[in-house]
């Protein structure tokens, strides 16, 4: 029998149904991001294949769309550059949290 006092009487069974529950929400709120994105491209998309005074505009200017092209994977690099560098060991942030604050 189960120690009674400050421990839940949790079985196994409530264990794993709750992962269950966690692993299914994760995948439900994913694939709601992923649909929302997806809707968000199509629209974006939609304006110079339907509108013809946005199409025009775009084919005026294509050095846009270059920048449109380019931008992301400018990003991208930025992004990976400024991680590599970032403190990730909770000790040093740690210390560095403590220099900073009696400086």
């Amino acid at each position: 029998m189960a120690p009674r006092g400050k421990y839940l009487p949790i079985s196994v069974a409530d264990v794993a149904a709750w992962q269950v529950q966690a692993r299914t929400d994760f995948v439900r709120k994913t694939f709601g991001i992923v649909t929302a994105q997806l809707f968000a491209t199509l629209a974006v998309a939609s304006l110079p294949t339907l509108v013809p005074s946005v199409r025009d505009y775009v084919l005026s200017h294509v050095g846009l769309a270059y920048v449109a092209m380019l931008m992301p994977l400018l990003l991208t690099l930025y992004v990976l550059r400024r991680d590599a560098h970032a403190c990730t060991s909770y000790g040093h942030l740690t210390a560095r949290a403590s220099v900073a604050h009696t400086a």
